[in-house]
């Protein structure tokens, strides 16, 4: 698949075809162990209207959001379950379903070591890296102030290495000295504390 740029350049995709046909497949087995043998239709939605991509055969639908509408209409319009038994299945499928858990980057690119991460804050206005904390603040060269910088780039920080972390790494991670500071910065983002002294780490909720 391969998805073209407004300036014409060309992206090679992943196929999302596959992951969707292993969804369909743990859908349609989820249903028939509950003998609910109902048809299952699957599609690969781009939420961008314009973007412009090229598939070769394509194996299911490629739709934009304002297409779904139109795409449900067509479908075969036979009921197959009553309202009864359309609500049951409802709360089966609410019963079932469990929070997506993100693994941590590091841990799906293990040939990228930690010393490759660029480290810092980004700033909100500018998006560039590198701002200083000073006077309980953030300060970027283009006079952005924020209090809040750091919440997104801990929140970056699990994304990238999940587990736990240390008021060191904190610091080494932000680019901060003080760790009073460090432990506000990561109180202030709601992170939970375990343990005590030296031996004390910070977690998501």
């Amino acid at each position: 698949m391969v998805r073209v740029t407004k300036d014409g350049h060309e992206e090679a995709l992943g196929s999302p075809f596959a992951q969707l046909d292993s969804h369909l497949m743990l859908f349609r087995d989820w249903l028939h162990e509950r003998n609910t043998p109902i048809p299952v239709y699957g599609a690969v939605v781009f939420a961008y209207p314009s973007q412009m991509v090229e598939a070769a055969a394509a194996p299911h639908p490629i739709l934009f959001p304002n297409n779904i509408p139109y795409y449900l209409r067509n479908l075969s319009a036979q009921p197959v379950l009553d309202e009864h038994e359309l609500d049951d299945l409802a709360r089966q499928v609410l019963a079932a379903h469990r929070p997506y858990v993100q693994r941590p980057l590091c841990t799906m690119y293990p040939q990228v070591s930690r010393a490759d991460i660029r480290t810092g804050v980004i700033c909100p206005e500018c998006g560039g890296f590198g701002m200083r904390w000073r006077d309980r603040a953030w300060h970027c060269v283009c006079e952005c102030v924020s209090r809040s910088a750091h919440i997104e780039a801990l929140q970056d920080w699990f994304l990238i290495f999940g587990g736990e972390l240390t008021n060191e790494e904190c610091r080494r991670f932000l680019g901060v000295e003080d760790r009073h500071a460090a432990r506000r910065m990561m109180k202030s983002a709601g992170l939970i504390e375990k343990g005590k002294g030296r031996w004390k780490t910070y977690h998501q909720q």
